[in-house]
């Protein structure tokens, strides 16, 4: 086993011995014995037959337990039969002919194992030079098992028990800890530090989990270096961690030079860096996991054999794998019942090997409930339940334990035995109280998180003056999760088929039909009907659009225009503010360009200016913004400025009007128009009874209050209020200014309306920030 090879090389070394003697793995023998593959075969399956990774890599493996030479009937063989011979024939399996003959004049000893499998049995067992020595049955005798209610109690006991251990003199390094799974790795970093005992690390951090290797995943190319050169670029590569990070992206990528379009095995890359891992520091003093398989105890260490819990100890396989019982009578697999035989035999025989070891095993933690291993009546043992009421090695945990003992006593009317004792030590835990507060960041450290650059949007202006707690989290610490939904999927769909057939001549089904497959995306069958549904839906709205064109002069367009505007000067760090504006209709007119701004929406629409002096919901403005600063743009006058909503509901008929009538009204413009009508007019040639304008009309006196019209004066202070609310986002966000500050306007609470973090900021009501509340934007009549 690799623990016990590496453990006796360590010594050879310590000790400056040298030997006559080649240590392989179990796996690394098999392999150089029957076969080896590399990342070429499993990409041959994936590519030829359409398997995932793990598929692949599963019909590879099962590969070993075969027989050569061998006629199957069962159809699961016959095809692992099948792919072996494939991958033969195009040299994908690698056979090392030179090691058989290699190790016929070696003797071969097979060393620290309580049992093999199958494969491994036969393979050794046909070897006339090996000698297979199993771990023997020790001779301590465990009779006493300790039982904890919960998960958390068991943990706590073995932490006082470490304690005891170390103020007897015991070295740390000679403590181990067995059979530990991941769900025990929270409670053991929490409660071990408490204790401030040093353990190996836990938690390990994959490169896939880094922003360089979700960087290199994201922008993967034909041309590998290319990627590379980027992430020197965007990197602070002489960082000691990045450097790490990066040269293990190198070592993953030497494995691919068989390929010629990297982009064809991304696939792969997500799973190598999925598990390959940031090196962490290994302490010279610390507890250590180890396995209880497999495994040589010293009688002068001390072990604690955790979760002796049904289900962990012994591990019960079950008859689910790819070769079932019923095919394995000439397969090199064992059956399941002997599998698990075999795991109950090795505890067992593991257990006697040990001298010193503490076993225990937990009721419950915080979601289940758990039964002792069956192996506590089988080894006869003793039950001892233990209730820790030792409070001598850690005040923090103290109270932390207290404050659990007060909520049982107040919500539940449960009164813990100790609770007197823990509440006459520590009066002064401050009890169900809490302080809400932001309390700030530093400013460098801030800068250095944020790479001394700021990239800022509709979005995260509109989140930081909702509240500035809420952008902190969403927006700098990046907490939100991005929820690619199908709906998501037919708003980027439908923006990409908009953007591409207004102004071109294009086969549209065609360009459909090919955005649908490069996203590699399963659709049930609802989502394909709606998918066919949606495609005669945008033809629908192409007409309709372009009908609506052919009432204006601006015969120029943009579409998906990103404008970006540099917001450093006079700042310490970067800062840029970026938009995208869905279309722009435009001429030029001597000295001045009418523009026309429309956005398109696939939710509701909301065209309500009345929040934008606040930084709320200011969309529309900001695209007044954004097109003011297009460079190509001189003397900008606005003809108007608008969302159009391009996905409705079914339509509600009335006995008046025709259905396609009603369909074609529910796409007009919505938002704000010029009130020059020799601006307007240019745009919307029939604003009298606007076939484009959603309530666009005008009377004998002018246009009709349902119309929403604006002045140039009162665009051009849109535009500057923008301006100053960017500007004054800007720079609370650098200086750190991010407290619980919701805002509510009227009746509405703008801050906590549909804020996912409201479980994290206990916000109170003095927390909340009442604004003036602002109709028929009457602020645009305020002096500025």
């Amino acid at each position: 086993p690799n623990n016990i090879k590496n453990d006796i090389i360590m010594d050879i070394r310590k000790n400056n011995k040298f030997i006559n003697v080649k240590f392989m793995g179990i796996n690394e023998f098999i392999h150089n014995y029957y076969f080896d593959y590399d990342n070429r075969t499993i990409y041959y399956l994936m590519d030829k037959y359409k398997y995932k990774y793990d598929i692949a890599l599963k019909y590879i493996k099962n590969l070993y337990y075969i027989k050569d030479g061998y006629e199957y009937k069962e159809q699961k063989l016959i095809a692992l039969v099948n792919i072996k011979k494939e991958l033969i024939d195009k040299g994908l399996l690698k056979f090392n002919n030179l090691f058989r003959e290699y190790i016929k004049s070696k003797s071969i000893l097979v060393y620290g194992f309580d049992s093999l499998e199958k494969l491994e049995r036969e393979t050794f067992m046909g070897l006339d030079n090996s000698n297979i020595i199993y771990n023997d049955n020790g001779t301590y005798l465990h009779n006493e098992v300790y039982e904890f209610n919960t998960l958390e109690d068991e943990v706590n006991y073995v932490a006082i028990s470490i304690i005891k251990l170390l103020n007897k003199g015991i070295d740390i390094n000679n403590i181990k800890l067995l059979n530990v799974s991941d769900d025990y790795y929270n409670t053991i970093n929490r409660v071990f530090g408490f204790y401030n005992i040093p353990i190996d690390s836990l938690f390990k951090t994959s490169i896939i989990s880094t922003a360089i290797g979700k960087y290199f995943i994201d922008n993967i190319t034909t041309d590998i270096s290319v990627v590379l050169d980027d992430i020197k670029n965007k990197f602070d590569i002489n960082n000691e961690v990045n450097i790490s990070i990066y040269n293990k992206i190198i070592g993953i990528i030497n494995n691919y030079t068989w390929c010629s379009d990297y982009k064809l095995v991304k696939d792969m890359f997500i799973n190598d860096l999925s598990n390959t891992y940031i090196s962490n520091k290994i302490l010279k003093k610390r507890i250590e996991l180890v396995n209880i398989n497999n495994n040589i105890f010293k009688d002068d260490y001390y072990y604690f054999l955790l979760n002796f819990n049904q289900g962990s100890i012994p591990v019960i396989c079950r008859d689910e794998e790819y070769i079932t019982d019923n095919i394995k009578d000439n397969v090199l697999v064992d059956m399941v019942v002997d599998i698990n035989k075999r795991n109950k035999q090795s505890i067992i025989k593991s257990i006697s090997r040990i001298k010193n070891l503490v076993i225990t095993y937990k009721n419950r933690d915080t979601i289940d409930e758990y039964n002792k291993s069956s192996l506590v009546n089988e080894m006869g043992m003793d039950i001892k339940y233990i209730d820790i009421d030792d409070y001598k090695y850690s005040n923090i945990y103290n109270k932390l334990r207290l404050s659990r003992k007060l909520d049982d006593m107040i919500k539940y009317n449960v009164i813990d035995k100790d609770i007197d004792l823990l509440y006459s030590t520590y009066s002064d835990i401050e009890y169900s109280t809490y302080d809400n507060r932001f309390t700030g960041l530093n400013k460098d450290s801030l800068y250095n998180y944020l790479e001394n650059k700021l990239l800022l949007s509709y979005s995260t202006i509109d989140n930081y003056n909702r509240c500035g707690f809420r952008y902190y989290i969403s927006n700098i610490l990046k907490l939100s999760i991005y929820e690619d939904t199908f709906m998501t999927f037919l708003g980027s769909l439908s923006h990409h088929i908009l953007e591409i057939s207004l102004d071109k001549d294009i086969d549209i089904k065609s360009e459909y039909d090919k955005y649908i497959k490069d996203s590699n995306r399963e659709f049930s069958y609802e989502e394909e009907f709606f998918l066919e549904k949606l495609y005669d839906e945008l033809l629908f709205i192409i007409n309709e659009i372009k009908e609506q064109n052919s009432y204006s002069e601006l015969d120029n367009s943009l579409y998906e225009e990103k404008v970006y505007i540099d917001k450093s000067l006079n700042r310490d760090i970067n800062v840029t503010f970026m938009g995208i504006i869905d279309k722009i209709l435009y001429r030029k007119y001597d000295d001045t360009t009418i523009v026309s701004i429309i956005d398109y929406k696939t939710g509701n629409p909301k065209i309500d200016l009345n929040t934008t002096i606040y930084g709320i919901e200011m969309q529309l403005p900001i695209y007044l913004y954004l097109a003011s600063n297009i460079n190509k743009f001189n003397n900008v006058n606005f003809a108007g400025f608008y969302l159009q909503k391009i996905l409705n509901n079914e339509i509600v008929k009335d006995n008046i009007h025709s259905y396609d009538y009603l369909k074609k009204k529910n796409l007009r413009l919505q938002g704000y128009s010029n009130e020059n009508i020799d601006i307007l007019g240019k745009f919307d040639s029939t604003y009298p009874d606007s076939r484009v304008i959603k309530s666009m009309k005008t009377t004998s006196k002018g246009f009709s209050h349902y119309s929403k019209v604006i002045s140039n004066d009162k665009i051009d202070k849109l535009v500057k209020i923008v301006d100053n609310v960017i500007d004054k986002s800007i720079d609370n966000i650098i200086d750190g200014k991010f407290l619980i500050n919701p805002k509510k306007i009227g009746r509405d609470n703008y801050g906590c309306e549909f804020c996912k973090f409201r479980d994290i900021c206990f916000k109170t009501n003095n927390d909340i920030v009442n604004l003036k509340e602002y109709k028929n934007i009457e602020f645009l009549s305020e002096e500025m």
